[in-house]
């Protein structure tokens, strides 16, 4: 009897390893059906998820193509499916765009699928013959400053620069001068700045009286003069090593005043003047740049400190809209106005925004659907960011002050998430701006360039300066 109840348990533990084993193997049966499922099931997902950040950037290419300055970032939930377009603006010409497409299945397996292209604005890159700016956004954020990177200097002391612009010939890159200096000194100089450290001249030519600004634009300078007469000044720049003085025109009606500041846009220039007893805005046509012909002016009873031309769809229809800083003549008149000069005949104010103060708006960059507009000095805010999405209600998004002695801002410049801006001055300060809020701007880095800067060019991962010292172009690196 004792012998079959052993053999009994045994034959109980067998049946109880054979379900046990049994019981395992169909758990690793379920499990690896489980996971092929979850793996079938992220498939899916991830192809379904590429498909809609496909279709995100596609829309954001199309409407981009309809109304370029009114491609801007979106986030909806389509739903098993967050969508999301992040949209930065480079430069006037370019905008960086990101579809991302996120999903849960659980609480550990957090899936995304993320796009990224790049937005051009071909009748802007073309407009603006291609002047447009950085085409990259920083990477670095100008964490790491490099203020002394390289520099320029003038053979003579006498020699200081008013105005830079930077051009490209083919794979190399140039700085074009504006200057003034005593009387025979040349004022318009071509560097070429393809060694950052070491910068040299290619050549340089005497336009007559000096020069306050200039720009850029194909085969030819733009340049503006602070003469009471011969203001416009063409130079052919077709061999940089021999610049060729080819027109000068004097602005009609101006009574003496001195040329300010000049934009090129689409076989146009624009002219802003100092404050006259007739007009201070002027539009000639260079499609031929031998002879400019004088298409309109605009009377604003004030000096025109600053100027951005732009085409871009208002009220349905396509215009072309000049944005002004102007000096502070009193408390009643406004610092920034927006003119309509489609008609170069027929100029048609449009909006403006008046600072709180008699300070003059000294300096002004345009980018997506804000200005950013660097005040001189005195007591208040020195930089103000405006929106300018709706011109009949152009709206403060902020305004702070950037530098504790009121110097003002001689010089502002944006790029994605950043502005640029320069303090007057001999230490010539320039801070670096985090704008990703627009309603809460806030300097994030800073450095001292020791050079009184007049103005700045801005390239991916240089500031180019003109200097109102000996050394007439600097380079800052971001490093």
């Amino acid at each position: 009897m004792t012998k079959n109840k052993s053999q009994n348990g045994f034959i109980i533990l067998d049946i109880v390893i054979s379900m046990v084993i049994i019981v395992t193997v169909l758990t690793t049966v379920i499990l690896v059906v489980f996971s092929n499922q979850t793996v079938a099931l992220d498939t899916k997902l991830n192809s379904e998820a590429l498909g809609k950040a496909e279709k995100i950037i596609e829309d954001a290419k199309i409407q981009s193509r309809l109304d370029y300055f009114k491609t801007d970032s979106s986030s909806l939930f389509d739903g098993f499916f967050q969508k999301n377009l992040l949209v930065h603006d480079i430069s006037p010409c370019l905008k960086n765009a990101k579809s991302s497409v996120e999903w849960q299945t659980d609480p550990n397996r957090p899936g995304k699928v993320e796009l990224e292209t790049i937005l051009i604005n071909v009748f802007s890159t073309t407009s603006l013959s291609g002047d447009c700016g950085p085409t990259s956004l920083s990477k670095t954020n100008w964490e790491n400053i490099n203020c002394q990177e390289g520099y320029f200097d003038y053979p003579s002391p006498d020699i200081v620069s008013t105005g830079v612009d930077l051009i490209k010939r083919g794979q190399n890159n140039y700085a074009v001068l504006a200057a003034e200096g005593s009387a025979g000194s040349n004022n318009l100089w071509v560097i070429d700045i393809n060694d950052v450290n070491s910068p040299f001249a290619v050549s340089s030519l005497d336009t007559g009286s000096s020069l306050n600004d200039v720009d850029v634009a194909g085969k030819y300078a733009f340049s503006i003069g602070n003469s009471s007469d011969s203001q416009l000044r063409i130079v052919d720049l077709t061999d940089l090593s021999n610049p060729i003085l080819i027109t000068s025109r004097s602005l009609p009606g101006t009574y003496g005043s001195e040329g300010r500041k000049i934009f090129y846009h689409n076989n146009l220039v624009y002219v802003g003047t100092d404050n006259t007893y007739d007009n201070e805005f002027y539009i000639y046509s260079v499609l031929n740049p031998a002879n400019p012909t004088f298409l309109g002016g605009y009377q604003i009873d004030g000096s025109v400190e600053d100027l951005f031309i732009r085409e871009e769809i208002v009220d349905g229809s396509l215009k072309t809209l000049a944005y002004m800083t102007l000096s502070a003549i009193n408390s009643a008149y406004p610092e920034f106005i927006v003119l309509d000069v489609s008609d170069p005949g027929l100029i048609v104010f449009r909006g403006f925004f008046d600072m709180p103060g008699n300070k003059s708006a000294k300096t002004l960059y345009i980018l997506g659907k804000y200005a950013y507009i660097g005040m001189g000095s005195g007591v208040g805010d020195n930089l103000y960011v405006l929106n300018i999405s709706n011109l009949n209600q152009i709206n403060l998004s902020d305004a702070t002050t950037l530098d504790s002695q009121e110097l003002g801002i001689q010089k502002i410049m944006a790029s994605g998430n950043l502005a640029f801006a320069s303090i007057p001055g001999n230490s010539g300060e320039v801070i670096i701006i985090d704008t990703t809020d627009k309603t809460s701007v806030a300097p994030t880095s800073s450095c001292y360039h020791n050079q009184n800067i007049t103005d700045f060019d801005l390239d991916n991962k240089y500031i180019y300066t003109a200097n109102y010292n000996e050394r007439g172009l600097g380079i800052i690196a971001d490093n």
